[in-house]
């Protein structure tokens, strides 16, 4: 039986063969003896075994001699390209014909294809360099399947772009074949499989399978489908080949400015079991404005409890709802907007006070900062949105559907969602499991904290170092996360830092980065598909 180790999907058309064989460089037949140095000699140049039952083979033969003046040294006899029906019976396949000597191959035709088609190649030491060919034919009444097209080049790509492709199985031998197995290897390709195995094809008949190329790297890349079925080969395997660059590479140079700015949103539930836990936030208030002055003084900060949106603010005051370092009073300011309500619904408290991604995502939207909220808001800096809670998210939306509208008020990579809240997953005596605050905040990259801890002093620098965007810087073209190297001052970091994807962004984790220092980073970028 041949050695299948060559496999392919069909044959070449018979009509193409005498074309192919006559402007082949391998086929020399040499005519006439005596010529200086070895020379070969093979004849026929055809073997054509004509049609040969299923189950059955059949063995012809041809002659290699040498004609020339020297001995012929004959190195290897193997069969060519598509060659799965055919083995080289004879041994062995590497001797030496003194001038005048022939020596017969045998060819076996053990068909797996209904039309095959390959050659039998000679090489030898030949003064004129050629390999002797020799064509095989034959074909037999058996079920054969045709991949197509094989190769499958998917051309040229840009790193991250898909491309679909299309594959036809064809059943182009006799009789019915059926398919129980199509599979891929190459990791740049996805297959999507026929619906259900096995699938039957009758002669002729046709399915398809298909290939997404998506390739996550530049180089060039080379596929495998495999399809097994139960014609005489078995298995049958076909070729893709693709490639991929980047779009181009991307350079970014930050300076970290000094005071950047900080806005900072707080959100306290009203019902009347937050007492001591409000008591709690507003004693470390001074020690939160102290943490975050270390990164900046130029922070607002704004109390929204209202199921309107709109910041707090009293007359005592002067009316101000946005707290900055000059606000008089600043931490009696805050102590009492977090305890105070306007127009309180069951008990006084908002209806909305146990769903404040619902009363968060009111404030944020452009209506109410252009109106109620105005002069918060500073497109440069990140929003930070502090949920203090002992109850779970309770809005009629779900917590996603919320944080995602927040995003999209805010812009992406512009806002960080936190919370002070109950324990995950099973809360404590005296607080229930923040849920759905505890999702928003993973989403964000925020800081979820413990209500239950009778201190929350060792809070205060997490969420002032939460506040302020020092440590995340965000590329001005969409980089490819493998290819991301950072500098600073001068000197790779390779470590300390993670790229980002959802915010296109470097975030430093240790050794933040300090005002003046400079920062620089490479990266490959990624092309918008189409």
């Amino acid at each position: 039986m041949a050695s299948h180790s060559a496999l392919r999907s069909w044959p070449l058309p018979l009509v193409l063969l005498a074309v192919a064989c006559s402007d082949s460089s391998l086929h020399v037949i040499k005519d006439g003896e005596g010529i200086d140095g070895p020379q070969i000699e093979v004849t026929p140049e055809r073997l054509n075994f004509g049609s040969v039952s299923s189950g059955e083979t059949s063995v012809m033969s041809f002659t290699i001699k040498s004609v020339g003046t020297t001995p012929l040294e004959v190195f290897n006899v193997e069969i060519g390209a598509y060659g799965d029906s055919f083995t080289v019976l004879s041994s062995p396949l590497d001797f030496v014909l003194a001038p005048g000597d022939e020596r017969e191959i045998e060819i076996m035709f053990d068909p797996v294809d209904a039309q095959a088609e390959s050659q039998a190649l000679v090489t030898s030491n030949d003064a004129e360099g050629d390999t002797a060919a020799v064509d095989l034919i034959g074909s037999s009444n058996i079920p054969s399947l045709k991949i197509s097209p094989d190769p499958y080049d998917f051309g040229e790509n840009y790193v991250g772009c898909l491309r679909n492709g299309e594959l036809t199985l064809e059943n182009v031998g006799v009789g019915a074949l059926t398919i129980s197995s199509v599979a891929h290897s190459g990791g740049a390709w996805t297959l999507d499989a026929p619906e259900s195995l096995p699938l039957t094809l009758e002669a002729g008949e046709k399915s398809s399978v298909f290939l997404e190329f998506l390739p996550t790297d530049a180089g060039d890349f080379e596929g495998t489908l495999t399809v097994i079925s139960d014609e005489p080969l078995g298995t049958r395997t076909a070729t893709q080949l693709g490639a991929a660059e980047w779009v181009g590479e991307g350079e970014d140079h930050f300076v970290v400015e000094a005071d950047p700015p900080a806005d900072i949103m707080f959100l306290v539930d009203q019902s009347c079991s937050m007492d001591d836990n409000t008591a709690i936030l507003n004693a470390n208030f001074n020690t939160f404005i102290n943490e975050i002055s270390d990164y900046t003084t130029n922070w607002h900060i704004m109390v929204v409890n209202d199921d309107d949106g709109c910041a707090r603010q009293d007359a005592k005051y002067g009316n101000v709802s946005v707290l900055t370092e000059t606000t008089p009073n600043v931490a009696d300011a805050f102590g009492d907007y977090t305890l105070g309500v306007n127009n309180g619904g069951f008990f006084g408290e908002p209806m909305n006070t146990e769903a404040l991604l619902t009363t968060a995502a009111l404030a944020t939207s452009p209506g109410k900062m252009a109106s109620c909220n105005t002069g918060f808001r500073r497109d440069e800096a990140l929003l930070h949105i502090i949920f203090v809670t002992d109850e779970p998210e309770q809005s009629t939306k779900s917590w996603s559907t919320l944080t995602n509208e927040i995003v999209a008020n805010i812009g992406a990579g512009k806002v960080k969602l936190s919370a002070i809240a109950g324990d995950m997953p099973s809360g404590c005596a005296t607080a229930d499991a923040g849920t759905g605050y505890a999702d928003a905040v993973a989403a964000t990259g925020g800081e979820f904290l413990s209500i239950c801890a009778t201190s929350w002093t060792a809070y205060m620098p997490l969420l002032a170092s939460a506040s302020v965007k020092v440590n995340q810087f965000e590329l001005s073209s969409t980089a490819a996360p493998s290819t991301v190297r950072v500098w600073v001052n001068g000197t790779e970091r390779t470590g300390g830092w993670t790229f980002e994807t959802a915010e296109n962004a470097v975030l430093f984790t240790t050794d933040i980065p300090e005002s003046g220092d400079t920062i620089d980073v490479t990266y490959s970028m990624l092309v918008t598909c189409d």
